[in-house]
């Protein structure tokens, strides 16, 4: 369990304050087993109808992209990208790179691809501010473009994360996350949520279950 206790902070005005976790150690209901996790069956997009490989950038294991990244393994894919782990060699650490599609300048305002990269780099204008949502803010770390035969792609380099919140939800017994650590995380969100609108002006308006 947790307790929570108000402490106010300098850099911020008198009356925000920001809860301050304290853990207390309690047993929890997790002696034996009472669940499996659900071994899914891998799949490759490249397999999918709907995938075109003209669009997508032949990324090589092994290869370096600016010099800096190195291809280690897929993460993963989505509708406008594939997500790799890369070795960053000008740190000697790891990142996850996305890599857009192929992606067409001219229609910036309508392509999902470019109003990322946008909102990312208005992002980082703030990143210098002093507000505790920038600890539980993912917010990239370069943005660089590679060209293919048909075109250009963005690159993306954040931080690599773990699991989805409903994949740490299917981790616990009925699927139900415990109610100490729904409140940590929505604490979080607060912050995060509240250093987008407050001192970055943006909304974010898309609600996913992830």
């Amino acid at each position: 369990m947790i307790a929570l206790r108000m402490r106010p902070t300098a850099s911020l005005p008198p009356s925000f304050c920001i809860p301050q976790i304290r853990w207390i150690r309690a047993p929890l209901a997790l002696d034996r087993p009472t669940h499996t996790i659900a071994h899914s069956q891998a799949i490759e997009e490249q397999s999918l109808p709907f995938y075109d490989r003209k669009r997508y950038y032949p990324v090589e294991i092994g290869q370096v992209f600016h010099n800096q990244y190195q291809i280690i393994v897929k993460l993963g894919y989505g509708a406008y990208s594939n997500v790799w782990l890369v070795r960053d060699e000008s740190v000697d650490g790891y990142v996850s790179l996305k890599i857009s599609l192929q992606t067409d300048r001219s229609h910036d305002g309508n392509s999902p691809v470019l109003n990322e990269v946008n909102m990312l780099r208005r992002l980082e204008q703030f990143a210098n501010e002093d507000h505790p949502g920038l600890d539980f803010t993912r917010l990239a770390r370069d943005i660089f473009e590679i060209e293919s035969l048909g075109g250009f792609h963005y690159c993306i380099a954040f931080q690599p994360q773990g699991n989805s919140v409903r994949t740490l939800q299917e981790t616990f017994p009925n699927a139900k996350i415990p109610k100490f650590l729904v409140k940590c995380l929505i604490h979080r969100l607060f912050f995060s949520v509240n250093w987008l609108h407050a001192t970055c002006g943006v909304a974010h308006t898309v609600q996913q279950a992830q």
